[in-house]
């Protein structure tokens, strides 16, 4: 019990310090900015800041993994959830909570390592299921609910002589996870093509190949 006490006014303390003297944004991301450049530098937390010491972890994590939180994440921001995180941060949450159920292990049962082991496994697996892939799996069923709606009332656009480009944009300016997502492209289109030309990807396809969702790339295809 002490070490907890001590560990939670130690807490406190930086924390504290923190209030009074921020530390400057990138100070813990300085020996990743190569690999993880963004080009706007916003103020991120300190716990934030303090998780880019674990990002150059994601480099060695299994592909799949990598691939299952990056569409986890996709769907979540979709959702409103993890805006302007990115998939090595996500990472490093899932390796600090591991750390910190290992540590809770340790100080709770010193000489049994089963239980110190599964208290480490049992973080990251609570961040993912509970923070992440909950309101992803949310999220991903609505818009396969809503993607009937979305082809047929863009026929009926295309029916009344309008662009599919003028019927999509009309179709961005409803509500909904299917209007939201329409947004997105719509807005990733910006100076760029939003169908394909001449073996060039266009903004729907690329987005639609990024939600990994089999009914969307269907679609972008064959609006192309």
């Amino acid at each position: 019990m002490e070490y907890v006490i001590a560990l939670l006014v130690g807490l406190a303390a930086a924390l504290a310090a923190y209030q009074a003297w921020p530390l400057p944004a990138g100070y813990f991301a300085a020996r990743t900015a190569a690999a993880y450049d963004t080009a706007e530098q916003t103020p991120r937390p300190f716990y934030r800041a303090l998780l880019a010491t674990l990002m150059p972890l994601a480099k060695y994590t299994p592909a799949a993994w990598m691939r299952a939180i990056g569409s986890q994440l996709y769907w979540s921001q979709l959702a409103g959830r993890w805006l302007d995180w990115t998939i090595p941060e996500i990472v490093a949450l899932h390796f600090s909570a591991a750390i910190v159920g290992v540590f809770v292990g340790v100080l709770l049962t010193p000489g049994d390592l089963t239980i110190t082991l599964v208290l480490g496994a049992a973080g990251p697996f609570l961040v993912n299921v509970l923070a992440l892939r909950a309101p992803a799996r949310r999220v991903h069923r609505q818009i396969q609910a809503e993607l009937p709606e979305i082809v047929s009332l863009l026929a009926a656009e295309v029916a009344a002589n309008t662009t599919l480009s003028e019927g999509l944009n009309r179709l961005s300016r409803g509500a909904g996870v299917g209007a939201t997502w329409i947004r997105r492209v719509v807005t990733s289109a910006v100076g760029d093509s939003l169908f394909s030309t001449q073996g060039q990807a266009g903004a729907f396809l690329r987005e639609a190949r990024a939600s990994g969702d089999n009914g969307l790339i269907a679609l972008a295809i064959n609006l192309d």
